[in-house]
């Protein structure tokens, strides 16, 4: 795989990679800090249900990516999606032809380059994605925060959330705590919605290490979603999600999410493959 393979994959796994959902069961939560006497859960909860309304969904992004190294062109992507884990990508060319289409089913990546007809395919894991992207991707994580739910599920959530309340810029936010107290994540909430407008991840120690912003929220279909994400990790990342279009709850092609490579394509197991110091 050649450099300007690996470039025109980025984009279209690490979307991938942001689209994969996760599931769990409530827990227990501390009580009311400062601010409306609003249960924690509540809150929490109301910011996960707004985002499961969408069970199926599909629409054009525009996505531009920032490295360390590098500012990657913008790309154009047609995508289709339906819960818990089902994913499809068409990644466009300057001239409308299709440079790569991904899919994600049931904890397995395949991405498909048609005009090389080579076909790679493995597990859905961070390991896997690192491959292409020289980095690892939490897709169930990220996935999360494309849907505009909290990036820690307050449904399985073994620490604390306490509700802060307003603290003078009018805005709420919620503080998830892991069980010794150490910080989690800090969503500020997008006034009048349920739903988010920045979440603030922190790392092992306590110091923030990913920032998600949301922004241009409009309602369609009777639920509130961001026009624009943008995701900062804080090690020199940026990646730039803008929905040009969205439709919600589509009826969705049976086939359209399955994995199966076409008969002239070279396959290459994911899995197994070690791409060479040039490709990283």
């Amino acid at each position: 795989m050649n450099n300007e393979r690996r470039f025109s994959a980025t984009p279209v796994l690490l979307l991938a990679g942001l689209l994969v959902p996760a599931a769990g069961c409530r827990p227990e939560v501390e009580g009311v800090d400062d601010g409306p006497k609003q249960s924690a859960t509540e809150r929490a909860v109301a910011l996960e249900e707004a985002a499961s309304l969408v069970e199926t969904a599909s629409a054009s992004i525009s996505l531009a990516v920032q490295t360390p190294d590098e500012v990657l062109p913008t790309s154009e992507h047609g995508a289709a999606f339906a819960r818990p884990d089902r994913v499809y990508l068409e990644s466009y060319g300057p001239l409308g032809e299709v440079l790569s289409v991904t899919r994600v089913a049931e904890g397995r990546l395949a991405v498909y380059f048609p005009a090389d007809q080579v076909w790679l395919e493995g597990a859905a894991t961070p390991e896997n994605t690192a491959k292409i992207l020289g980095a690892p991707v939490e897709i169930g994580e990220l996935a999360r925060a494309l849907l505009a739910e909290p990036l820690v599920p307050a449904v399985d959530w073994p620490g604390t959330i306490r509700y802060l309340g307003d603290l003078g810029d009018g805005l709420t936010r919620l503080a998830y705590r892991r069980a010794d107290g150490i910080k989690a994540l800090l969503v500020t909430i997008e006034p009048g919605l349920d739903a988010p407008r920045e979440q603030r991840r922190f790392d092992a120690d306590g110091a923030a290490d990913l920032v998600i912003g949301y922004d241009e929220y409009t309602e369609i279909e009777g639920v509130p979603r961001p026009g624009r994400v943008v995701f900062d990790d804080l090690a020199g990342s940026r990646l730039e999600a803008v929905f040009l279009e969205q439709s919600l709850n589509p009826e969705l092609p049976a086939d359209i999410f399955e994995l199966s490579a076409p008969p002239d394509a070279h396959f290459v197991d994911l899995d197994a493959y070690q791409p060479s110091p040039a490709e990283n």
